[in-house]
């Protein structure tokens, strides 16, 4: 969502501008003083509290106590809170007053530097660890989000605390953290469904769930199974990467019905990279395979996207896009190969090509793309030692 920078005044406006570009933000300005901004407004109170109850990050160019005092009655949530900001009218200070682990403190040194400023991150995991375990990296996730709190508590007192790793995922991430072998207090991270009153459970993202379905399925069944079939492996939803399929179920509302309820990507192959995966099938399918061009498409989807995890990803951190013509809504991905192939799956739906000019078209950017990295780019080592 598009961080909104507050301008009451014209004298905050050239700053206000530079903000506004160095983190994709939006100019709302005071409507009796200062002119020429994105969105206008006519109170300052109300404004701000209803761009708070949306979700959207606030970066006000006004004394601290204009954001504190407005927004007081809305706080009573911090895990839901969006990131405020005051920034001064010089660009010399960003204060994170609200969503530091949200996204607050990246913003205010994203601000300091593209202004020359400072920013006074406030928050004692960051300052002594530069993390924070209540905001993980991007493929973390929290079971227990309400533990946080003591375990930080007890790393910043200097209380031991344990390292479980039940999985094979690196946790390089908690490298500052003084942890141990053994103490009462623990940091669990597993990719199983479990309980912890004595710990905090981390979920890497390593599951990838596939799917295939008939045409037009009900999208409850479908969530139904996906969710017995985690219980059965004893694999928390919180551990899922994504939902995969095959491209021929692009435009089935219960394949991304399913990926919404476990807020994950979905990611489409073609059959013949499914087919790919058939020597590592353990339940081939004939009969799929004259259907799809595939011996198996869930099983071989979900081969599919981990292959490509371990042997060269396409994850990016988010993408957002908004559209005028389509207000409130948002679409995010988080892997560029999903992206391109909703743009490209957009064609179909509207009317504007066939599938196969779309798989060719597909084709070609990948070999174009491909091209350039073998004849053009460089390995970033060779690069560096010139």
């Amino acid at each position: 969502m598009k961080p909104a920078v507050i301008i009451l005044g014209p004298s905050a406006l050239a700053t206000g501008e530079r903000a506004a570009r160095a983190i994709d933000g939006e100019l709302h300005g005071f409507a009796p003083r200062v002119s020429g901004c994105a969105v206008s407004f006519t109170e300052v109170g109300p404004h701000l509290r209803q761009l708070f109850a949306e979700g959207r990050p606030i970066i006000g160019l006004c004394a601290a106590g204009v954001l504190i005092r407005s927004l007081a009655p809305l706080l009573l949530d911090k895990t839901r809170e969006p990131p405020v900001l005051a920034l001064a009218e010089d660009g010399s200070t960003a204060v994170p007053l609200l969503g530091g682990h949200h996204g607050a403190n990246e913003m205010a040194r994203r601000l300091a530097e593209a202004l020359g400023g400072q920013a006074a991150v406030t928050t004692a995991g960051d300052l002594r660890h530069g993390v924070a375990l209540d905001a993980p990296p991007t493929g973390w996730r929290l079971g227990n989000p309400e533990a946080a709190k003591g375990i930080m508590a007890a790393l910043l007192a200097g209380e031991p605390v344990a390292l479980e790793n039940e999985t094979s995922v690196p946790s390089d991430w908690l490298s500052s953290f003084p942890l141990v072998a053994e103490a009462p207090r623990r940091i669990i991270v597993t990719e199983r469904r479990r309980t912890a009153t004595d710990g905090l459970l981390l979920y890497p993202a390593t599951v990838v769930l596939g799917v295939g379905c008939e045409r037009l399925a009900p999208a409850d069944e479908l969530i139904a199974l996906a969710e017995e079939a985690l219980a059965e492996a004893e694999l928390s939803s919180l551990s899922l990467a994504c939902v995969a399929s095959i491209d021929l179920k692009a435009a089935e509302p219960a394949v991304h019905a399913l990926a919404r309820h476990f807020r994950v990507p979905v990611r489409f192959f073609d059959a013949a990279r499914l087919e790919a995966e058939s020597p590592r099938l353990a339940t081939p399918s004939d009969l799929v395979f004259r259907e799809t061009g595939s011996h198996g498409v869930a099983e071989g989807a979900a081969l599919a996207a981990v292959g490509e995890a371990v042997f060269g990803t396409a994850d990016v951190p988010e993408i957002a896009v908004t559209s005028s013509s389509a207000p409130g809504i948002t679409h995010r991905w988080t892997n560029l190969r999903t992206y391109a192939d909703e743009v490209a799956y957009a064609r179909i739906w509207a009317g504007f090509h066939y599938r196969f000019s779309v798989r060719v078209g597909q084709d070609m950017g990948h070999k174009i793309g491909q091209y350039v990295v073998n004849s053009v780019m460089q390995p970033a080592a060779v690069a560096d030692s010139r």
